[in-house]
């Protein structure tokens, strides 16, 4: 056991004795310098959160737009809608190729395709979301709200 503060490894022990304030203060300079790369965020990332906070309210709108639109699978003319809103928002993003395909009975929604190529890629991602939904009952909504008629309740990234 030995002395009180005493450790396996001599130097531990002398950095904690007493008196050893300069070691001390060097100690606690390194583990701050060592931390601060973890706090720190690269810069890409500070620019793509400057930049989407610039957007906010342009990305926000958007998005309300879209949630604007019924989307119950069995109103294939608002389903349409839903389908051209999203084809023209890959548009605006200028992603390449971007199709609506439907099959041989009109009664499914089209499914809306886009391509990203990056050259010497030697993988392929491919993302899916789905943009019809069911029939909503009213009354089953928090007082205030409607379906299709989106509103924020609680912090501004919020909508219902």
């Amino acid at each position: 056991m030995g002395r009180p503060g005493w450790h396996q490894n001599a130097s531990i022990y002398c950095l904690f004795q007493p008196n050893n304030t300069a070691m001390r203060i060097l100690f606690c300079l390194l583990l701050l310098s060592g931390l601060q790369s973890a706090f720190c965020q690269p810069p890409n990332i500070i620019k793509v959160r400057n930049w989407s906070q610039g957007q906010e309210q342009a990305i926000i709108g958007e998005f309300v737009s879209f949630l604007s639109i019924p989307n119950i699978a069995a109103d294939s003319v608002n389903i349409r809608r839903n389908a051209d809103f999203i084809q023209q928002m890959m548009l605006k993003r200028k992603i390449g190729n971007v199709q609506l395909l439907t099959g041989k009975d009109k009664r499914y929604p089209p499914a809306v395709y886009g391509e990203i190529l990056v050259p010497g890629a030697r993988q392929t991602i491919g993302f899916y979301a789905h943009y019809d939904g069911q029939p909503v009952n009213p009354a089953q909504w928090a007082k205030g709200l409607v379906p299709f008629s989106p509103g924020g309740l609680g912090p501004p990234w919020r909508y219902f």
